[in-house]
């Protein structure tokens, strides 16, 4: 994973925004806690898109962008973060491969 480290974007999947471009998309992951069913979720979203890549004082930057209105990929539930992680580790959603099968290729990127 470039502009990060995979271990981050897994340990706060269930807790922030995040956005991951792999080729010619650009998925959105927005993690939340349903308190009413004290359940863990991630919803993913896949966007036609690309990145843009600069630098500044504080170093390089990827900005994702976006380039059409995206589809609901899934959403991911489960009682713990672990147990969240776990299904989405297991889950073909870029083009088919698992997260592990790409994360070499894959550019951690800001919103626009």
């Amino acid at each position: 994973m470039r502009n990060g480290k995979y271990e981050d974007f897994l340990k706060n999947l269930v807790y922030y925004e995040a956005l991951l471009y792999y080729a010619g998309h650009v998925y959105f992951f927005n993690g939340y806690k349903e308190s009413e069913k004290d359940l863990f979720v991630v919803d993913i979203y896949k966007y036609k898109g690309r990145y843009e890549a600069g630098s500044n004082e504080q170093g390089e930057y990827y900005v994702g962008v976006l380039e059409d209105d995206g589809i609901n990929l899934m959403t991911i539930k489960g009682l713990t973060p672990e147990e969240v992680e776990e299904k989405f580790l297991k889950e073909k959603l870029f083009d088919e491969k698992s997260f592990w099968e790409v994360q070499d290729e894959i550019v951690w990127v800001d919103w626009q």
